[in-house]
């Protein structure tokens, strides 16, 4: 790992933090939040989010998600302008959803690209990204917990020290109140 090509370093799993909420439907059983560092600059460091859901028939639905620069600002909030479309385009505005066996990306290459990122001066660096989840039932396995990882990983097409890059971290959380 000593040229200047593109790298990805594995920076942080998680998986889901979960806690039982019963909702009033009975379909969604769980919930929680994940929170992840990130990082953006130019042409030259992103991130990449990734998330997985690994259960044979439960869903993992995100409620809301939102990314903060360094200084605390909102810079981008689901409430307000709806899911992102994902590079893979698994999930958007229209279809907030992970169905058994999805995974989807969240990349900051393609939130800028798009406008959903602007550009972040040193100052606003690095970021975070805010997700609040619901998970359905599995029927197959009805009191187990559902299954699904979230992973970032930054890379460097050029790093200053010519290594690797590591920038991103996933915390879980209860999830949020207005989440719910």
């Amino acid at each position: 790992m000593h040229t200047n090509q593109s790298r990805l370093a594995a920076a942080g799993v998680v998986a889901l933090a979960l806690s039982s909420t019963a909702f009033a439907d009975g379909e969604r059983v769980r919930s929680g939040g994940v929170g992840c560092g990130g990082q953006y600059v130019g042409n030259t460091q992103a991130t990449n989010w990734t998330l997985r859901n690994w259960n044979e028939d439960a869903t993992i639905t995100l409620e809301r998600v939102r990314f903060y620069d360094a200084q605390g600002q909102l810079l981008y909030d689901s409430a307000v302008s709806g899911i992102p479309v994902t590079d893979n385009t698994v999930l958007g505005p229209t279809d907030n959803t992970l169905e058994a066996h999805q995974t989807t990306i969240f990349s900051t290459d393609q939130l800028q690209a798009v406008g959903v990122l602007p550009p972040l001066a040193f100052n606003q660096r690095p970021m975070q990204l805010v997700v609040d989840w619901s998970a359905g039932r599995s029927r197959a396995a009805p009191t187990s917990p559902p299954a699904a990882s979230f992973r970032a990983r930054s890379r460097s097409t050029n790093p200053p020290d010519g290594g690797l890059c590591f920038r991103a971290g996933c915390t879980p959380f209860p999830a949020s109140v207005e989440a719910l």
